[in-house]
Order: C-alpha cells, then structure tokens, then sequence
C-alpha cells in the first residue's frame, strides 16, 4: 500500500515539475496528428463540406448572401470539381475494374473536357443552404483563405490551406483546456493533465475538415472559463468586455452554442445576488452593463442583419421548408419516441458516439468499430454518472468552488443536449433525409462540440473519483493513458485506407 502511495505521489511530482513541457509536447503532438488527418482526408466529405467551403469562398471575395439559398460560386465549383472524390459515399466496386476514377486535376485542359462541363451543370442547378447561417465563422476562415491566396496558394494547396487553420485552432483548445483546468482546480494534477491530454488525441472529425463548426469549442471554451472565472473573482471592465465578447462570439459561431448565452444569465444572476448580500451590487454594476453590451451589441447587429435580409431573427421559416420539415403543434410534440426508455436511449447512445467520433463515412460505411463505440458510451455515462454522484454527496464548504465549477459544467452539457432534443421534436421531417420521419433525432456530436472543455472536465473528474477509491489496483492517470492509446489506435486504424487515396494532400503536384 505504501508503494502504491509512493508511485502515486512520484506521478504528481512529475506532473508538477514537468507540468509545462508535458503541455508543449502536447501541443505538438496534437498539431502534427491534425495536419496529418487534416491532409490524409480528401476534398470533400460526406459532412456538408463543399457547402461551407463555398461560404467561405463567398465571403473571401466579398460576395455576402442576400437570400437563404443562393448558388454555388463559379470560382468554388470549378474547386469542388477538381478535387472532390467519391470515396466517402461509394465503395470502389461500383466503379469500373473495382478502383475509383484517378483525380482529374492533372489531365490537362480538363476543364474544357465534357466531363468537366456536365458536373459544372450539376452544381450551377444546386443552391447552398448554408447562405444564412450565422456568418461569424465563415468571415474568420476567409480572411485565412485570403491569406493562402495572398502568399500564391493555388488549386488543391489552397484548399488545403484552408483545412489547416484547424492546427492553430486546436492547439489554442489544448492550451485553454490546461489553463482552465489548473484554475480551477489547483490541486488536482491529474485534472491538469488529464483534461488536456484525451482532447490532444480526441478523435472527433469536425477538426479534420472545413465546417462551420470550427471555433465553436474554443469560443465556447474561452466564454466559460471567463464567466467562471467572473463568478469567483474581483475582474476588471477590461476582463468583463473581453468575456461579453467571447459570449457573443460563441453564440454568433452556430446557434447550437446556446448554452453558453444560457449559463451567462445563470452566473451574472448568482454573482448579482451575491453582490446584492454584500452590499456592493452599485459598485460592479458598471461592469456588468461593459459585460452586457459586449453581448448585445455584437449580437443585436446579427439579429438586425438577419431580420433585414433574411426576414428572421435567426433562420426564417423558408430555410425550414426548403429542407422539407414542419413545425409540430405543441400537443404533437409529445408523440415521440424520445420520451420512451428505448428512445432516450438510442438518443444519447447515439449522440455519444458521434460527440466522440463525428459523422465521416467511408466507401459507404461510418468510420466506426463497434468496440470503440462501446468505449465512448459505456466510458462516458460512467464516469459522468460518477462526477455527478460525486457532486451531491461533497457537502463540505472548501469543496464549494470545484463544486460550482462541476455544476456548470453539467449545466453546458445539459443546455446542449436538451436543445438538440427539443430540435428533435420540434419538427416533422417529412422526405428529409436527416433527420428522417423514421429516426427523429438530431445526432450530430458536433453541433454541441462547444461543450467539450465542460465535458472533459466531467470525464476526467469522474476517473479521478472512481479510481481514487480503488488506486491500490489502478492509479488514474494509467486509466487516462489507457483511454487515450485506445481511441488513437481505433482512430489510426480506422483511417489507414484513407491515408492511401489518391485525393488526399500527400498526392498533391504542383505540376
């Protein structure tokens, strides 16, 4: 027992004196395997991504959608026809000698070819949905493809370019997750590196591709640990504008991110009340007006936008029709599967794997073992289970701030998925393809990817708790290190196949 002790305390002692090299090795590693996936996965997945890449390609040259659907750009089409593969939702046998077609970019006059005319025919007759949706991200990754442009990126180079402003992206994330998770829990160095090492190696593929999506985890991670941080501290007008503006950019990043809009009211309500029982609420008050309009301004100028373009606040109802769903009367949406045992479920089965995961197919099939499946759902609803039984029976006060931090956490998570439930029953899907009549769910992991700090904290706490119990037979960090070689073993040998196409960065010529 003593021993066990021993190697406990030497892990936190290595912990702490290497604390910070362990992050930049992370950082690294984390941004070498995203310019990896990034570049062994071709243009364009299963994911909506010739969408985006065309929104992005509008905003780079100036050319702001007026309607909610509007047609591909001609510059983004010739793109999309020059690099875009059928992997992702064919197998090879469907094709003569069982092998895809070899990418066209280096035939010459290719573009003059009738080929090359009849796909251009496809999409001029194709209409972007996307065109109003919140602009924020959009705007930022153009600026970046403007960049590319600038320095002489061209063709598939260019594209490219743009998939790798998810490497800075990410590292940001990893760095923030260890800067909040040192803060808010100072004494836990399992926490510090727990946190930051299963997200350098989560395997969710929103990072591996152009998306709306993008900015949501680190905008939301950002807005959360400042409101946090709000809650608890003495801040100056300078922190609180900088927290009203990561608000703000959350919420202007996807609608999705409301959680974050949600758990401000909730820490600006708790924070005024306790300033309200010490007598000081006067005092802070101009700070929280600073906080409010860094909120409201950016965001009202959003609504105002969409409201004078669009017809709507948000996305009016002619966006909903044209993916063929209807609003329910309120008395119908009650009639859903999702309120049944099975139904919740699947629901939360399902929406686990893809939060892990993501949503890429390839050759036709989900890019997903069954057994890695079962890791994320069975992992996930344990050690959360864990942290939340954890939180209620710690009543003593020096426990209070983890507490607090442990509730928020649980309340982001709770806001995201709630919301894409009430979306689920929200609407009849009609012809819709996803979701379906059939399969009323929303299941995309990564319209909620905004909460994954809040959700690692939980999952990390959860480790921490279970096998603090029990470390005479397994320290925590060897149950984290075990997680991680796990996931990035599935993850590697999942996408082998992918690395080999011909499609990909790697195939690239400049000639």
């Amino acid at each position: 027992m003593n021993a066990l002790h021993s190697a406990k305390n030497s892990a936190e002692t290595f912990i702490m004196n290497h604390e910070k090299h362990i992050i930049i090795l992370l950082v690294i590693l984390a941004a070498v395997r995203i310019f990896l996936f990034n570049a062994a996965f071709p243009f364009f997945n299963n994911v909506d991504e010739q969408l985006h890449f065309d929104m992005v390609y509008k905003y780079s040259i100036g050319e702001i959608p007026k309607k909610e659907e509007v047609d591909y750009s001609p510059g983004s089409i010739k793109l999309i026809i020059l690099y875009e593969t059928r992997e992702y939702l064919h197998k090879p046998e469907k094709f003569r000698g069982g092998q895809f077609p070899p990418p066209i970019w280096n035939y010459p006059f290719v573009t003059e070819s009738r080929y090359f005319s009849s796909r251009a025919k496809y999409w001029e007759r194709q209409q972007n949905h996307e065109a109003s949706a919140f602009p924020l991200p959009y705007f930022l990754e153009a600026q970046w493809f403007k960049i590319g442009k600038a320095v002489g990126m061209e063709g598939g180079y260019l594209l490219y370019w743009l998939r790798f402003l998810n490497i800075p992206v990410f590292a940001l994330l990893i760095w923030l997750s260890w800067i909040t998770a040192k803060e808010f829990f100072p004494d836990e160095p399992l926490m510090w590196m727990g946190v930051p090492l299963i997200l350098a190696f989560f395997p969710q593929d929103l990072f591996y591709a152009v998306t709306n999506d993008t900015f949501s985890a680190l905008f939301c991670g950002l807005a959360f640990f400042l409101l946090i941080q709000i809650y608890f501290k003495e801040r100056s007008s300078l922190y609180h504008a900088i927290a009203g503006l990561s608000v703000a950019a959350a919420f202007m990043s996807k609608i999705s991110n409301i959680a974050l809009p949600v758990l401000f009211f909730v820490i600006i309500f708790l924070k005024g009340k306790r300033l309200l029982v010490a007598k000081r609420f006067r005092e802070y008050l101009s700070r929280f007006i600073i906080l409010l309009l860094c909120i409201g301004i950016p965001v009202g100028i959003l609504f105002l936008r969409n409201y004078l373009v669009f017809g709507g606040l948000m996305q009016n109802n002619e966006f909903i029709k044209y993916l063929g769903w209807t609003p329910k009367p309120f008395g119908e949406m009650w009639n859903h599967p999702i309120f049944t045992l099975k139904g919740l479920s699947f629901f939360l089965a399902e929406l686990t794997k893809s939060f892990w995961r993501g949503e890429f197919d390839w050759h036709g099939e989900a890019l997903a073992y069954r057994w890695s499946d079962i890791l994320y759902v069975f992992t996930t609803f344990l050690f959360l289970s864990v942290s939340l039984y954890s939180l209620f029976s710690k009543k003593r006060e020096e426990q209070y701030e983890k507490r607090f931090v442990l509730f928020m956490s649980f309340f982001a998570l709770l806001v995201s998925v709630l919301f894409l439930a009430f979306l689920s029953i929200r609407f009849d899907f009609g012809k819709s393809f996803y979701p379906t009549r059939e399969l009323p769910y929303f299941l995309s992991g990564r319209l909620i990817s905004g909460v994954i700090i809040p959700f690692l904290i939980l999952y990390i706490y959860g480790i921490r708790t279970l096998f603090l119990k029990i470390n005479r037979y397994c320290h925590p960090l060897f149950v984290v290190l075990l997680i991680v070689i796990l996931i990035s073993l599935s993850e590697i040998s999942l996408t082998l196949p992918v690395f080999k196409s011909e499609f990909n960065w790697f195939h690239l010529r400049l000639f």
